[in-house]
């Protein structure tokens, strides 16, 4: 179930209200990074989305808060969403720009079930996982591993780049 969409105007209150306040500090490397965000109206995001989500359930996240903290992450040159969600929870100016509360962040899995939805991966059904539970899991180390899994990416278009292309363009 998706929530009420935030527009533009709310993000520009949310990011001038907690920028204003004395306790964030604001990295001086990063510090053009909340410029920059000001400038993409995500706003409607939620019309090119609301396809991939369901209409029951608990309420997702914000999801043009979801996509900003994204763009933030790349543009504040981290590459990894364990790390990314880390620097939210001890630097809340990257909570802030994101579009969140500072003290209501997102956890990782949610990062990912975001990313999953936007890039329209197709997960394995519950029974094919149940399966697995059973099985002792092994634990040597497999040799060619990363090889197999790009040859296996490679071969079949596990990413729908249509969805992105429509958000980015809009």
């Amino acid at each position: 179930m998706l929530p009420h969409p935030k527009t533009h105007d709310e993000y520009f209150t949310h990011l001038s209200y907690y920028l204003s306040k004395s306790n964030i500090s604001i990295p001086l490397r990063y510090a053009h990074v909340a410029g920059l965000l000001k400038r993409a109206d995500l706003s409607n995001l939620g019309r090119l989305i609301r396809p991939f989500y369901s209409h029951r359930g608990r309420p997702a996240r914000v999801l043009s808060n979801m996509l900003r903290s994204l763009l933030a992450m790349v543009l504040c040159e981290f590459t990894s969403t364990d790390k990314w969600v880390s620097a939210m929870c001890l630097f809340p100016y990257y909570a802030a720009i994101s579009g969140f509360d500072i003290s209501y962040i997102p956890g990782v899995g949610i990062f990912f079930e975001f990313i999953d939805r936007i890039a329209q991966v197709k997960k394995r059904p519950r029974a094919l996982a149940l399966l697995r539970l059973g099985r002792k899991t092994d634990v040597r180390p497999h040799y060619g591993i990363l090889e197999r899994i790009t040859i296996s990416i490679e071969k079949c278009k596990i990413f729908s780049a249509g969805s992105l292309k429509e958000i980015f363009h809009d």
